[in-house]
């Protein structure tokens, strides 16, 4: 194969879900009202004092990418007797959580159960394979 050819296939090649996450984390800093962050969860074992241990870090389920976007509402609800009417600004955070796949990837149950769970709270939950897919749910202005 020649060196041309063998780099072509590298650019098919599916991208990491690593690298899909510093794309989607590198985007959300350009949306306004976004805080997120990569959720560290996993396990491994680990030797302490001459003992095996299995540990785990986190919660399973729980989104790769977890965070809050404000949203500014403007109100009428507090106006003071009749004499004065003002629109009241209010921030209210929605939870955040986006589970990132690579186009191969499988979402698990508990994941799914997780994202689920964030919508009917009256956060963003959604699943993402590329910053495209996140760009659709959270554009920028």
């Amino acid at each position: 194969m020649s060196g041309r050819a063998s780099r072509g296939a590298r650019e098919l090649a599916p991208r990491t879900e690593a690298e899909i996450q510093k794309a989607i984390l590198a985007y959300l800093k350009l949306v306004p009202g976004v805080v997120a962050w990569k959720a560290g969860t996993g396990s491994f074992r680990a030797t302490y004092k001459g003992r095996e241990r299995f540990v785990r870090i986190g919660k399973v389920g729980v989104s790769d990418i977890i965070g809050w976007k404000s949203e500014t509402v403007w109100t009428n609800e507090e106006t003071p007797p009749p004499y004065v009417a003002y629109r009241l600004r209010r921030h209210w955070p929605r939870f955040l959580a986006i589970e990132v796949k690579n186009r191969r990837g499988v979402v698990t149950p508990e994941q799914r159960a997780f994202l689920d769970s964030v919508k009917a709270a009256g956060g963003i939950a959604l699943i993402a394979r590329s910053v495209a897919d996140v760009q659709k749910e959270l554009p920028t202005p």
